[in-house]
């Protein structure tokens, strides 16, 4: 990435910390997340299996990033042009790209604060170890995750501008991919014709890293580097299709209009 797109990165990056102190609405899905884990953890723990409760917290995690990050990216493009500033703001030298991205994983990184709600949640129901068992892995899945995240935000950010009806796709794109990255139950319990499908999903080798990080399940020894292969995919179709979007727009001049 070169050095005009990782200015714009940050660019993108301070200007949606703004945003996110001026709007506080967008930080709605972290209320929602100590609630989530709440029931999640009270109902493993109902049915006697206190050994599934780390994961039941994992789960309500990884839904408040994904869930932070679909609005960050289908709003992130949209408002613009809204507002009548994305035709300028094409005319600009800096990367739409790098700020966009900037933007959705400013957003990702502050809904990973979820998993320490309903992390404190699982301490104080069920007595959740402190840290995780192996916290530095799963730190490191941690991270590759909120990159996964923001690359995959990246590529929905153009998408959903073109489609021009960014809440259809916000609505539609939340449990699904929930249920095909298995989020709460792993997909080696799945039918084995829904398996290949569900391993396309970056959520799968999310949810397997920071498993095996909080010592619930070990995960697959392709689990990291598929996190990393399937976060990149996303990095790279993200850029290609936002700076299709440049030239359209460039060409045609009719992006700022609903």
């Amino acid at each position: 990435m070169s050095s005009a797109a990782l200015t714009a990165v940050g660019t993108g990056g301070r200007f949606q910390l703004t945003l996110l102190r001026r709007i506080p609405q967008q930080l709605i899905a972290l209320v929602a997340a100590p609630v989530t884990a709440l029931v999640l953890v009270a109902i493993v723990d109902s049915a006697g299996r206190r050994d599934l409760s780390t994961a039941a917290i994992i789960a309500p995690g990884l839904m408040t990033m994904w869930t932070m990050t679909l609005f960050s990216a289908g709003e992130a493009l949209e408002v613009e042009r809204q507002a009548g500033t994305l035709e300028p703001l094409l005319a600009t030298p800096a990367p739409l790209f790098g700020l966009v991205l900037g933007r959705v994983l400013v957003t990702s990184g502050v809904g990973a604060l979820g998993f320490v709600e309903c992390w404190l949640v699982g301490w104080a129901l069920v007595g959740t170890p402190a840290v995780p068992d192996r916290p530095a892995y799963f730190a490191l899945g941690l991270l590759l995750t909120l990159l996964a995240m923001a690359s995959w935000g990246s590529v929905l950010a153009p998408l959903y501008l073109l489609a021009r009806s960014a809440r259809t796709f916000q609505n539609s794109l939340s449990f699904p991919l929930f249920l095909l990255g298995g989020v709460l139950v792993p997909i080696d319990l799945y039918p084995e014709w829904a398996q290949p499908v569900c391993r396309l999903v970056f959520l799968t080798w999310s949810a397997e890293v920071l498993r095996d990080g909080a010592g619930v399940r070990p995960a697959s020894a392709w689990a990291v580097p598929l996190l990393i292969v399937t976060g990149a995919a996303g990095l790279v179709v993200g850029a290609w299709l936002t700076n299709r979007l440049v030239t359209v727009g460039r060409r045609e001049g009719r992006l700022g209009h609903a």
